[in-house]
C-alpha cells in the first residue's frame, strides 16, 4: 500500500491517503465522529494538487451539512441534495485542473485590480466559449463560475480568505409583462448579483453543430462495444429508425406488447404531447425479449433497491427534523412560501416509507405533519379553511373573495419568513420564522390557495383516519 503523508492546515493535522489508479484516493486518516457518515460522499481529485482537492471537499461536505454561508440570506439552510454536490463537483474539477495546470493559488489575496484568480478563470472560460477546439456553452461557463464564488463565499466565511474578490449587489425590478390579472400592483422583485460574471455578448456564440447519424456512423455506434446491452440496442434503434425522442423512449409501458394493438401506439413526449406510431413486429419481439430477460429482472431490482434507500433516508431525516420541533413541524428553519405543501409532502413521505418497511415510527411522525396544519402550530390556526375554532378567514382567493366568506376545505401557504409580499412585509417584520404567517387576503405569499398543496393534504387525511 502506497501512502503519503501531507500537512493541511485546514484540518489542523496530518492526513494519509492511499492512491488507487491515476485519478483517485482514498483517506486513511481516522476521521473525527462528525465525518463518519461522509467516508462515501462524492468528491473530486487532482492528484498533482492533493491540498487543494481536500480544500474543495471539505467545503462540499460542509455545504451539504450546513449549507448556511450564502451571500443571498434566502438561500441559507435549505436542502442541498447530492446530486446538487455532483454538479458543484464538476465545475470545481474544472477549476481545479485549470488552478494545477497554471500553478495558481486559489487562496491568493496579493493581487491587483482584477488579476484575482477568479477573474483569471473567468477569462479562461471566455476563451473556452469562443474556442472551436475546446469550446464550452455559455450557460455551462455560467454555472461554472457562479459555483466557484460559492467556493470563495465559504472560505470568506471561515475566514480561509481575507476577502471576497467580488462584490454583491441589489437590484430591483418590476415585471411589467406579467400576463396575471390582478387588482394590485406588480411587487418589486430583489435580484442579487454580483460584480463578476459572464457578459451577455458570450451568450450567443454556438459551436456545437448537430446533424443525423450518417449509416457508417451508426453501423459503428451499435456496433461499439458500450451498445452491445440489450436495452441500449433498442433504444438506439427506436431512436433511430422511429425517430423517438428520449422522454417518448422513456414513456414506453410493457402495454405496447398487447397482441389487440396489433403494433399501433400512442407515444408521450415533453408536456404529454401525443403521437400514433406503428411498431413492426421485429421491435416488438426485441422489447418483449429484453423485458422477459434477467437482465432486465436484476436490474429493476437494483432500481428498486436504490430507490427504497432514498426513501428511508429521507424519511430518516425528516423524522429527525420534526422529533427535534415542538410542534412537530419538518421546516422549523426553512418556513418559505408554501411552507405547508412542503409539510404536507413530507408528511406523504413519511406514510409512504411507513407502507414501504412497515416501521410505525414514519406513521407517527406523519401524524404529527397532519396535526400541525390542523392547528398543532406556533400560530394556533387550523390552517384548513372551514374547520377549527380559529381558520383562516380572509384567504387570496378570487371565489372566496367573492362570497364574502372562504370556502371549506382549503389549506392555506402557511408561514413565509421571506416576507414576499407588501402586506407581510408590513405587519410580520421581525418575527420568528414560524410565526410568520397573517391571515389577510392581500398576504398572498402567506395566504394563497393552491391545488398542488392542497393535494398531499387530502392523501394525509384519506391515510390517516
Amino acid at each position: 500500500m502506497k501512502t503519503k503523508p501531507i500537512s493541511l492546515n485546514i484540518f489542523l493535522r496530518d492526513c494519509q491517503y492511499e492512491i488507487f489508479g491515476s485519478d483517485n484516493i482514498r483517506i486513511l486518516s481516522e476521521q473525527r465522529p462528525e465525518q463518519q457518515e461522509y467516508s462515501d460522499f462524492p468528491q473530486l481529485i487532482n492528484l498533482d494538487n492533493i491540498e487543494t482537492s481536500i480544500e474543495f471537499n471539505l467545503f462540499l461536505i460542509e455545504k451539504f451539512r450546513f449549507n448556511d454561508f450564502s451571500s443571498n440570506k434566502i438561500k441559507r439552510r435549505k436542502y442541498i441534495s447530492k446530486l446538487r454536490i455532483k454538479s458543484l463537483i464538476t465545475s470545481l474539477t474544472v477549476f481545479l485542473n485549470w488552478l494545477t495546470e497554471n500553478n495558481v493559488n486559489w487562496k491568493d489575496e496579493s493581487y491587483i485590480d482584477d488579476e484575482d484568480p477568479i477573474n483569471l478563470f473567468k477569462r479562461y472560460l471566455i476563451d473556452r466559449i469562443t474556442s472551436k477546439e475546446n469550446h464550452i456553452e455559455y450557460d455551462s461557463a455560467n454555472a461554472y463560475l457562479r459555483d466557484v464564488k460559492m467556493l470563495y463565499e465559504w472560505a470568506a466565511h471561515n475566514h480561509i480568505v481575507n476577502r471576497l474578490p467580488f462584490e454583491y449587489y441589489a437590484d430591483y425590478y418590476v415585471n411589467d409583462k406579467s400576463k396575471k390579472i390582478t387588482s394590485k400592483l406588480a411587487s418589486p422583485i430583489q435580484v442579487i448579483s454580483s460584480t463578476i460574471s459572464i457578459p451577455n455578448k458570450y451568450k450567443g456564440i454556438k459551436r456545437k453543430v448537430l446533424s443525423a447519424y450518417t449509416p457508417t456512423e451508426y453501423n459503428l455506434l451499435i456496433n461499439s462495444k458500450y451498445c452491445q446491452n440489450q436495452g441500449r440496442q433498442i433504444w438506439i434503434k427506436l431512436a433511430k429508425e422511429y425517430g423517438l425522442r428520449r422522454t417518448e423512449i422513456i414513456n414506453i409501458n410493457e402495454d405496447i406488447l398487447d397482441e389487440d394493438k396489433h403494433g399501433l401506439y400512442t407515444v408521450i413526449g415533453k408536456f404529454s404531447k401525443q403521437r400514433e406510431i406503428y411498431f413492426k413486429e421485429p421491435i416488438l419481439k426485441e422489447i418483449s425479449k429484453y423485458c422477459n430477460s434477467d437482465a432486465r429482472k436484476l436490474a429493476l431490482q437494483k432500481y428498486y433497491e436504490k430507490n427504497k434507500k432514498l426513501l428511508e433516508s429521507e424519511a430518516n431525516r425528516i423524522s429527525e427534523i420534526s422529533d427535534k420541533d415542538i410542534f412537530g413541524s419538518s421546516v422549523p428553519d426553512n418556513y418559505g412560501w408554501g411552507s405547508n405543501m412542503v409539510i404536507a409532502n413530507n408528511g406523504m413521505t413519511l406514510l409512504l416509507a411507513d407502507k414501504v418497511f412497515n416501521n410505525k415510527v414514519y406513521r407517527a411522525e406523519a401524524q404529527k405533519q397532519l396535526n400541525y396544519l390542523l392547528g398543532s402550530n406556533a400560530n394556533g390556526y387550523c390552517f384548513v379553511t372551514g374547520y377549527g375554532s380559529k381558520s383562516p378567514k380572509s384567504t387570496h382567493h378570487r371565489p372566496s373573495q367573492f362570497l364574502k366568506k372562504p370556502m371549506p376545505g382549503m389549506l392555506v401557504g402557511g408561514p413565509n419568513a421571506n416576507l414576499e409580499d407588501p402586506y407581510a412585509q408590513s405587519v410580520l417584520k421581525g418575527k420568528a420564522p414560524a410565526v410568520c404567517y397573517v391571515d389577510h387576503e392581500q398576504s398572498y405569499s402567506c395566504n394563497e390557495i393552491t391545488i398542488y398543496w392542497n393535494s398531499p393534504l387530502y392523501y394525509l387525511l384519506n391515510e390517516i383516519r
